[in-house]
């Protein structure tokens, strides 16, 4: 197949993230293009693909936004204090997008998830086992992600419109469940 002239717009295959011993926060975390996920350093819940980077500056130098996807298939909670699903919040927009795959209902998930955002008195769990959207301005601190009652696999995907940096604001802790 030839190549197009367009090539350097299109990514083959995504990048996988991957937390770094460091500091929480910026420069924490780094995009790999791994031969194999089985990687050091790679850390992939059991019942989960791990965070694949579709789009991002590291990628494709001319972009503006980044856009991640995970497959999810089992129960997991994400909110693992050494990775990128510690409770957080950003300056920056982000899109979380949840795509059931039952052929004959798509409005179906295939499991429930429990989604915790805002901090003190503003923090509340949102749960829902329908195909969903939700848009999380700047600001608003996210997570634990907590997957229950799974019985098909589901598509999660990330976009961050205008957001080419990982820079994650710890959020408070208080009132949220936690996991290690």
């Amino acid at each position: 197949m030839a190549e197009s002239k367009y090539e350097k717009y299109i990514v083959r295959k995504p990048a996988m993230l991957i937390h770094e011993k460091g500091e929480y926060g910026k420069g924490v975390y780094r995009e790999i293009i791994p031969e194999n996920k089985k990687m050091p350093g790679l850390y992939i819940h059991e019942n989960e693909s791990g965070i694949q980077i579709a789009m991002s500056k590291t990628l494709v130098p001319e972009t503006h936004s980044t856009v991640e996807y995970g497959l999810i298939w089992g129960e997991t909670a994400l909110a693992v204090k050494s990775t990128t699903t510690r409770p957080h919040k950003h300056d920056y927009d982000e899109i979380f997008l949840f795509i059931g795959t039952n052929t004959d209902d798509v409005d179906d998930l295939g499991a429930e998830v429990e989604f915790w955002l805002g901090e003190g008195d503003d923090l509340e769990a949102v749960v829902f086992n329908t195909s969903s959207c939700m848009f999380l301005p700047a600001g608003i601190a996210h997570f634990p992600q907590i997957i229950r009652n799974v019985k098909r696999p589901f598509i999660e995907i990330v976009i961050i419109p205008n957001g080419t940096e990982r820079d994650l604001m710890p959020a408070d802790l208080k009132g949220r469940p936690t996991y290690d």
